[in-house]
């Protein structure tokens, strides 16, 4: 299902129909949501921020990162709250992309942890949250609260590149095995090669659980953004990653031509970035067993 996360503070256009989704969808007096909705957008601390996400144009979810969610523990922030995916489309996963989303917002202002309140018990579990203990509310309530680490997706360093050439190696040998060919160049790459190609290219890092699980590089030349060496680490693939870095990558580039390769047996790769508006322009074949697939955006 396409879709797009927005935040209100970087298109305030959407302030009223924010303020309105918000109100509808949890029955509090509108005045609450317009009074921070619309000081969030010109503050200069990092908190609050809110967050639609869009379906062809149309508000279909939303949530908010705030300092604190109406409960006791307010040494702990920052917070996901008003989580809300629309009945319809529901099942589709969206509710886990908003939660992933707050993960890497949260992260690039600088927290390593966030937290949430809730009185679901089994939900947030499944996606890697802890419970670790109750809160109290004004009105006399009490919610379980979970923690969860936050989700790096940034400019990776030259510390970063070891590990990200150990997992360039990991995640080719499925490629390598396709092919039946193990002499592929990510599988050879050394690290002062890679340390070279960093001095002229944008790579990225996507970090969870504490270690480097995915990472994209690219180059511009002439106009055009070369993107290459995709990568996902298997235990982490299915999860929207490669698409993360992909959308990262080209906001890097932006107003570019894009342009990538892959090999021609390679189906997964394919169907991503034709998913992701990649179209074919030429194939060039290498040697009898592979034939280079070459797109463009």
């Amino acid at each position: 299902m396409d879709f797009e996360i927005i935040g209100i503070r970087e298109n305030s256009e959407y302030l009223e129909k924010a303020i309105d989704y918000f109100t509808e969808k949890w029955g509090m007096d509108r005045r609450i949501y317009e009074d921070c909705m619309s000081n969030s957008i010109t503050a200069k601390s990092p908190l609050p921020r809110w967050f639609l996400m869009l379906n062809n144009n149309k508000i279909i979810g939303s949530y908010g990162l705030i300092t604190n969610d109406f409960i006791s523990r307010q040494d702990l922030y920052p917070w996901i709250c008003a989580l809300y995916v629309e009945e319809n489309f529901r099942g589709n996963m969206l509710g886990a992309k908003l939660i992933e989303h707050g993960r890497i917002e949260a992260a690039k202002l600088g927290y390593k942890k966030i937290y949430l309140s809730t009185d679901h018990n089994g939900y947030y579990e499944r996606y890697g949250w802890v419970h670790i203990g109750n809160g109290f509310h004004p009105w006399g309530a009490e919610s379980r609260i979970y923690e969860h680490n936050t989700i790096i997706l940034s400019l990776a360093n030259k510390e970063d590149f070891e590990d990200i050439l150990s997992l360039q190696k990991l995640a080719y040998k499925s490629e390598a095995e396709i092919y039946g060919d193990f002499s592929i160049p990510p599988l050879k790459q050394t690290l002062d090669e890679l340390l070279k190609e960093g001095e002229d290219s944008i790579i990225l890092k996507y970090v969870e659980d504490g270690k480097i699980v995915g990472s994209v590089r690219a180059i511009e030349k002439n106009g055009t953004c070369y993107i290459g060496r995709l990568i996902v680490h298997p235990d982490y693939q299915n999860k929207g990653i490669g698409k993360k870095l992909m959308s990262e990558i080209e906001k890097q580039y932006s107003g570019l031509r894009y342009e990538l390769f892959t090999g021609h047996l390679s189906n997964k790769n394919l169907a991503i970035y034709k998913k992701l508006g990649y179209h074919i322009f030429k194939t060039e074949k290498v040697n009898d067993r592979l034939s280079l697939v070459y797109m463009e955006k």
